[in-house]
């Protein structure tokens, strides 16, 4: 994080809050909402509660390694739903 930027933690709990509002819309999960694990919740609100001093989002780009079969296309997902809103 730069000197300058902050934590926002309400724009953090948003993002997180958003994603939660989230339900999914296919297979034995349909109509259930998400429940972000701790390390994904983690992840989102480093991505949306770190702002720059005018406001805007420290990270327009992420990086994010996942081993197989953790969850990387809903989590991907997830992120993507929250930079549309």
């Amino acid at each position: 994080m730069l000197e300058t930027s902050r934590y926002d933690e309400q724009k953090a709990d948003y993002a997180v809050n958003f994603i939660e509002c989230l339900s999914h819309t296919k297979g034995i999960w349909a109509g259930k909402s998400f429940e972000l694990l701790p390390w994904q919740e983690k992840i989102i609100r480093d991505l949306f509660g770190v702002v720059k001093p005018n406001g805007y989002r420290q990270f327009n780009t992420a990086y994010i390694e996942i081993p197989k079969k953790w969850q990387k296309r809903a989590c991907s997902c997830r992120r993507f739903a929250v930079v549309l809103w």
